[in-house]
């Protein structure tokens, strides 16, 4: 009868190592992930802040000062349409 409790008694503590490994496990996944999201999350606000600044660079008026600066500028009457017609 003894040896009945003993073979129990291993049993249970075989299911109770085996509970604290997938225990460990999914807190490693948990923490991974906690790690990944704040990963996407920094790399979503670079996102936005490259994009900001990328508009700002693309306006016409940031266009012309850089222009200026190599001696460029804008022309005072707009540019003429050519039509070129083709016949057949």
């Amino acid at each position: 009868m003894s040896y009945n409790v003993w073979l129990f008694v291993c049993f249970i503590a075989v299911l109770i190592i085996i509970r604290i490994g997938y225990s460990h496990s999914a807190d490693r996944k948990v923490n991974q992930i906690t790690q990944l999201n704040e990963e996407v999350n920094s790399l979503k606000s670079q996102f936005v802040d490259i994009r900001s600044k990328l508009q700002k660079e693309r306006l016409e008026s940031s266009l012309l000062e850089r222009l200026e600066t190599r001696g460029l500028k804008q022309p005072a009457k707009p540019p003429q349409r050519i039509k070129v017609s083709v016949k057949e």
